[in-house]
């Protein structure tokens, strides 16, 4: 089934390991009449940017799809980076997807993964920055200890006051 893409003037994809920009003077359409690989720049994650467990992992399928050639090299990071995110993984929707990325990936199905996944990604930044908002409520005051405080003085007199209140 042929697939029609379009281009936005200066946009960019990826198609069979071949970067392709839209025309600077309006959109860019053409039609993909047999098996490709196709990634749009706004979906390609830099390798610099693969920062986190789930992006790791990403960035290997990526690499998988748009560089077949490279499986060699992409293929046992993405099996060690999806093994330690199983380990690592306690919810069982996220295990769920985890698993459909790794059935599709290994079935050869890279561009249902990479989609599964980028998913999974917005799941992770939003898990990530609960945990930030949790952190910074529940952090300890930050005590002011005015300088010339004898904590020895403090420990003995405080276990006088429980052994005479026994």
């Amino acid at each position: 089934m042929p697939l029609k893409i379009e281009l936005k003037p200066g946009e960019r994809a990826v198609l069979n390991g071949v970067v392709i920009e839209g025309a600077s003077d309006g959109r860019t359409e053409f039609v993909v009449l047999n098996r490709a690989t196709i990634m749009r720049e706004r979906h390609i994650l830099k390798e610099e940017d693969a920062n986190t467990p789930v992006k790791r992992l990403y960035f290997t399928l990526q690499m998988l799809y748009i560089e077949p050639n490279q499986k060699g090299t992409y293929e046992p990071l993405f099996d060690r980076y999806a093994s330690d995110l199983e380990k690592a993984l306690s919810l069982p929707t996220l295990r769920f997807a985890l698993e459909q990325i790794v059935s599709c990936a290994h079935s050869g199905q890279f561009y249902e993964a990479l989609k599964i996944c980028r998913a999974m990604i917005e799941t992770e930044e939003r898990l990530f920055e609960y945990g930030k908002k949790l952190n910074e409520e529940h952090q300890a005051p930050d005590l002011q200890i005015p300088p010339g405080v004898d904590f020895s003085a403090l420990a003995a007199r405080f276990l006088d006051q429980a052994q005479a209140a026994e």
